[in-house]
């Protein structure tokens, strides 16, 4: 399920080689109708890409960018429970972290809060330097780096956007306040603090982690890269090179038993945070999870992707891990294909097997 007629074809054209025998098609959720429980679905034949009649999706596998719950509920009334994932493909920053916060997750998370003036005084009086993001996803637009700073006995605050050195300057919380304000332009932003990460090269490095569901309908690491981030920059979404998470942990670390012992716990980070947001948000089938290291080797998350980009892992992965990237999905759809079908009833709201009682 995607939303643009191009969305629809690029889904399509980017899945195909990884599907089998089972049929797909691409549609609009404005393009169901209800009643016949049939679908206008694009499909690619001979001639092209054309949109046919098809019956309603045994499985759902949602590239639609926002929040489908009301959709994949009334679709799972028609098709089954736990036929549709990614009902939620954009997350509010301030919401993922107060549910892992309430999980030993909380161990392996940068303070945060939510913006205010009071926040914001209290975040730069206990870490000296902050980052405010949006809550709602951004690509990297809009997150700013405050730094609070002594100079001859004067107090300063300083402002920068993408890059180390500041726009603004102002010598009051007060002032730097309604800078900030001006400049959110009244979006909600969470405050978080700045962690002490590590360097390769010179360059500031976090990972991005893969995490999806397979053939068993597990969680677990399909790809993982290392962004090299530019010197100019503070924010990763600016990168000069990408490598791939091992050959970085190799350079990183030549001990292979401590090597071995920081991927576990970037690993078991990523898949406990991924069970947590299932439990909160439903049926998920990937996630692409933002992790950088500290001196001391704690892995800390510092963003969760709900509709993570693949097209990063196309140029530094191997062929098997950029296959599993995108295999993923499609094995988990197959995987959902073989599970017991279980529809709600419409009047009475209850659960009930289409298996016959014996």
């Amino acid at each position: 399920m995607v939303y643009s007629r191009a969305g629809r074809a690029q889904a399509l054209q980017t899945y195909l080689p990884y599907i089998g025998q089972a049929p797909i098609y691409a549609f609009n959720p404005d393009h169901i109708d209800w009643k016949r429980k049939q679908v206008a679905g694009m499909v690619k034949t001979e001639n092209g890409w054309r949109v046919r009649l098809f019956p309603l999706p045994a499985v759902v596998y949602s590239q639609y960018y926002g929040d489908k719950r009301r959709l994949f509920f009334r679709l799972e009334q028609r098709i089954g429970i736990g036929k549709c994932f990614n009902a939620i493909n954009r997350f509010d920053k301030l919401d993922v972290h107060r549910t892992l916060a309430s999980t030993p997750i909380i161990l392996n998370l940068p303070e945060t809060l939510p913006y205010s003036k009071e926040n914001l005084r209290a975040m730069l009086e206990r870490h000296g330097v902050v980052f405010l993001k949006p809550c709602r996803g951004s690509k990297g637009k809009g997150i700013y780096r405050v730094q609070k700073l002594c100079q001859q006995d004067e107090l300063e605050f300083t402002i920068a956007e993408d890059v180390w050195v500041p726009f603004c300057k102002v010598n009051d919380i007060g002032a730097l306040d309604r800078q900030l304000v001006q400049s959110m332009n009244k979006k909600p932003y969470i405050i978080q603090k700045e962690m002490n990460r590590i360097k390769l090269d010179d360059h500031l490095i976090d990972f991005r982690i893969m995490t999806q569901k397979g053939t068993d309908g597990k969680w677990t690491i399909t790809a993982g890269l290392t962004r090299f981030v530019r010197r100019s920059y503070f924010i990763s979404n600016v990168y000069r090179i990408c490598d791939s998470l091992q050959n970085v942990l190799e350079r990183l670390f030549e001990d292979p038993e401590r090597r071995s012992s920081v991927y576990r716990g970037i690993e078991s980070l990523c898949i406990e945070t991924a069970n947590v947001l299932e439990r909160k948000y439903g049926l998920l089938g990937e996630l692409g999870i933002d992790i950088i290291l500290d001196h001391d080797d704690r892995a800390w998350l510092v963003e969760v992707n709900a509709m993570p980009s693949k097209t990063i892992f196309d140029d530094i992965t191997g062929d098997r891990d950029k296959e599993m990237v995108y295999r993923s999905p499609m094995d988990y759809c197959k995987y959902l294909l073989t599970k017991k079908k279980v529809i709600r009833h419409k009047r009475k709201k209850s659960i009930i097997s289409r298996k016959r009682k014996r």
